[in-house]
């Protein structure tokens, strides 16, 4: 029998303290063991750092300034031993054979993609079906697949491929986006990704999560991933890029974020893509008409930049 692969946990934490209680029951119960537990506090203000230390089973690394998710990943990818890494929220919880289904579907892939369901922190209650992306086992370019699909760092990630891409975007450390980013990255770098049915995590959704609370850096890390991408990959892949870019050019002027919709606008432009994305035909002969931009302001009843665009051809 091979023997079973090392893991490395890595978990990124910021003002976590109320989150660590459950995190440390959820190690303990695992399975089999992880091989290392690595906690980066992210400058936290509650005690994060202390209580981790005091709980005796996490090697803790401190940062001194808040350098935001991505940066606390790396600062993990840099001190983990382990063949393979697996990325953990703290406030996420462990079922208890997440290790253990993960080393034994792992294979020769370099990313295993695991399920994940969300649930509601306050009530337990189950939001919608388990996340799962198994159509990445079957697609025929899983570059694409990952530039189409929100995909978080849910799984085991082959420690070298990481290290190979040079780990999370720095220009996305006080953004969001950088899960989808990074994996877009491997799959482009040759990185061999597959997906697995097995649900591991229960995703807790909160009012202090990440994404309810940093809505507009998610959407700027998205623009910054986008247009990163459409210089870094080959050209086959610009439509898609692009089509991605005003989706959320679209959801930042939903949000009513004005300016990072702005700016997603503003580069569509400048690669001359008109489409107004849309499942309803007039609409996007609505955009290439009188632009995206312009369009999408109209939609929200935002006269004063719906003019502004109209002057600047977007």
């Amino acid at each position: 029998m091979p023997a079973r692969p090392s893991v490395s946990l890595c978990i990124p934490c910021y003002n976590a303290a109320a989150f660590l209680p459950g995190l440390r029951l959820d190690i303990r119960s695992q399975s089999i063991p992880f091989d290392q537990i690595l906690l980066y506090d992210d400058a936290s203000n509650d005690g994060t750092a202390d209580l981790a230390e005091g709980m005796g089973i996490f090697t803790v690394l401190r940062g001194s300034t808040n350098i935001g998710p991505a940066g606390a990943r790396n600062a993990c990818i840099e001190a983990a031993r382990g063949e393979f890494l697996h990325f953990h929220d703290a406030d996420d919880r462990m079922l208890p054979h997440l290790n253990e289904t993960l080393q034994l579907e792992i294979g020769d892939a370099d990313v295993l993609i695991a399920g994940y369901q969300d649930v509601d922190l306050n009530t337990g209650a189950e939001l919608g079906e388990p996340a799962c992306h198994l159509d990445i086992n079957s697609h025929p370019d899983p570059t694409r697949y990952l530039i189409e699909h929100v995909v978080r760092l849910q799984g085991l990630y082959r420690r070298r491929s990481v290290v190979a891409v040079n780990g999370l975007s720095r220009d996305l450390y006080r953004l969001g986006h950088e899960d989808p980013d990074l994996n877009i990255r491997l799959a482009a770098s040759g990185a061999r990704i597959r997906a697995t049915a097995s649900v591991i995590t229960r995703r807790m959704i909160h009012p202090e999560g990440f994404s309810a609370t940093r809505w507009r850096d998610c959407l700027a890390g998205a623009r910054v991933c986008f247009t990163r991408l459409l210089r870094d990959l080959p050209s086959r892949y610009r439509t898609t890029l692009l089509h991605g870019l005003a989706v959320n050019a679209r959801e930042a002027d939903n949000k009513g974020h004005t300016y990072e919709a702005d700016e997603g606008w503003r580069v569509l432009k400048d690669w001359g893509f008109r489409q107004f994305p849309s499942e309803r035909p007039v609409m996007r002969v609505a955009g290439r008409v009188l632009g995206p931009g312009l369009l999408s302001a109209a939609r929200n009843r935002k006269a004063g930049v719906a003019l502004m665009r109209a002057v600047r051809g977007w």
